[in-house]
């Protein structure tokens, strides 16, 4: 399984008819694109490590300042590239916790879909935790695969 540096994998296995998770913090072996819609090698200000999609949740008019406010689920499209020729298996998919931890408030969720897979990640302040579902692998990514 390769992941990006740094990244946590949960890992959930079958032993004798029941689950077992583990978790592991993962080092690449390789670096996996990941970028917006149709573009996983874009480019941001200096890299593409800060290419992004500026995308915001509906929020209701009028509200006094300080109002506390809920705003529903905002929709993130990417695509990931594998730009390493060697073929990649088993690759999980995770979110990264910022680097600075207070980027993202405690309790922010993170979904992953790929085909019928689901998997949810929440943020506690400190790290993701797969909450829901048993993870998103893609089982094969090659060099043209998006």
């Amino acid at each position: 399984m390769l992941l990006v540096k740094g990244q946590i994998a949960v890992i959930t296995t079958q032993v004798k008819g029941h689950r077992e998770v583990n978790t592991f913090t993962m080092t690449a072996q390789t670096s996996i694109l990941n970028g917006p819609h149709l573009h996983p090698d874009a480019v941001g200000a200096t890299d593409n490590n800060n290419d992004f999609s500026n995308q915001s949740a509906i929020v209701p008019l009028y509200l006094p300042p300080g109002s506390t406010i809920d705003p529903g689920a905002v929709s993130f499209f990417n695509t990931i590239l594998n730009p390493d020729p060697t073929l990649l298996s088993n690759v999980l998919l995770v979110p990264v916790t910022p680097t600075n931890t207070s980027d993202l408030p405690s309790g922010t969720t993170v979904t992953f879909i790929s085909g019928a897979s689901v998997a949810t990640y929440t943020y506690n302040g400190t790290v993701f935790t797969l909450t829901s579902g048993l993870g998103i692998v893609l089982p094969t990514l090659n060099q043209s695969s998006s």
